[in-house]
């Protein structure tokens, strides 16, 4: 009786533990971190539209889906960075502009 008492008790964990796992997942993003004399500059991933950095916190925190990425930093309408960068998920790579 014991035994049998014992086998529907594991019986019942296997079931739980069954009902309770499913698939779960989350968005995929990476992020660039600009860093430095930012300020005024403006930047541009891949062929995009370029993004003024207007922010006057420490640094500049931009979400970009991962992947390979070509990324540009303008001053004054000249290239001062470019960059090929991988970015792989949940990751973020730093940018100091000087």
């Amino acid at each position: 009786m014991k035994r049998l008492i014992c086998l529907f008790i594991i019986a019942l964990l296997f079931i739980g533990c069954a009902h309770n796992q499913g698939t779960v997942t989350k968005d995929e993003k990476a992020f660039i971190k600009f860093t430095g004399n930012y300020i005024g500059a403006s930047f541009q991933v891949d062929e995009s539209q370029p993004v003024l950095m207007d922010k006057s916190n420490e640094l500049f925190l931009y979400e970009i889906d991962p992947g390979t990425h070509i990324i540009k930093v303008f001053r004054n309408e000249n290239l001062v960075i470019e960059r090929k960068l991988y970015f792989g998920d949940n990751i973020t790579q730093e940018i100091n502009v000087k």
